[in-house]
């Protein structure tokens, strides 16, 4: 399985591995570090929801790839607000998620439009300083959902994965 610690790493060495990075490495860098964040979710919600024991069990093969990166923007693009809506509140017993998660979330979305653009418009031109800069909101953003208390982060994980009913 992906080490979300390990893909960072990768990003970091494609953005810096030279001072004349050429546009492929800057763009993989920008994808990888998207897909660090990515993974960081993934892991957390198998190890939440089926364990970290069971790693190679059905279940936990089922909730990791159980993930669609559509609803989970979807999710973080609602969460990122002062107050959430109605069907958000009533979703997560919570009108609003705490900072450490709004940060979470909002890098997320930046991330996920800078990997579209990285990857699949030729005409997009990335710059070294912005590609570190996308490193290094990947590896905050990993490190607020790490500071997400644990009641929270299992709500948001779980409403990522589940679409709710209203």
């Amino acid at each position: 399985m992906p080490d979300p610690a390990e893909l960072l790493n990768v990003a970091r060495q494609l953005a810096g591995s030279s001072p004349d990075a050429n546009d492929a490495q800057l763009r993989r860098a920008v994808s990888t570090a998207y897909y660090a964040v990515f993974h960081k979710i993934l892991r957390m919600a198998a190890n939440r929801f089926a364990g970290e024991a069971q790693g190679q069990t059905a279940a936990y093969r089922l909730l990791y790839r159980g993930f669609d990166h559509s609803r989970v923007n979807e999710v973080c693009r609602a969460i990122d607000k002062p107050l959430m809506s109605k069907a958000f509140q009533q979703s997560l017993v919570r009108p609003a998620v705490s900072l450490q998660m709004r940060r979470f979330a909002n890098a997320f979305c930046v991330l996920r439009d800078a990997r579209h653009l990285a990857d699949y418009d030729p005409s997009h031109r990335l710059e070294r300083v912005v590609v570190d800069g996308m490193v290094l909101m990947a590896e905050m953003a990993m490190a607020a959902l790490d500071a997400v208390e644990a009641e929270e982060l299992a709500d948001v994980l779980a409403l990522m994965i589940v679409k709710t009913r209203t």
